[in-house]
């Protein structure tokens, strides 16, 4: 699993308008329950998901998806 810096992470946090967002404080939560994992301080952090973090995100990207209807009748 490629891994993300935080400069990364925020520049693309900035561009939909996400400008006043904590990465420290949003990433809070997962960091506790074991789903990222981080490495370095400050601008020089780092995130990856664990493989519990990934296994999740896979399913909410599943029933999110079943969501879509079908364009094709």
């Amino acid at each position: 699993m490629k891994q993300r810096s935080a400069l990364v992470l925020n520049q693309g946090l900035n561009a939909p308008g996400f400008n006043q967002f904590r990465q420290d404080r949003g990433m809070s939560p997962y960091l506790k329950d074991r789903l990222v994992l981080r490495s370095g301080v400050g601008k020089g952090s780092r995130y990856r998901l664990t493989t519990r973090g990934v296994k999740q995100a896979r399913e909410l990207v599943q029933t999110l998806a079943a969501l879509i209807p079908d364009p094709l009748p």
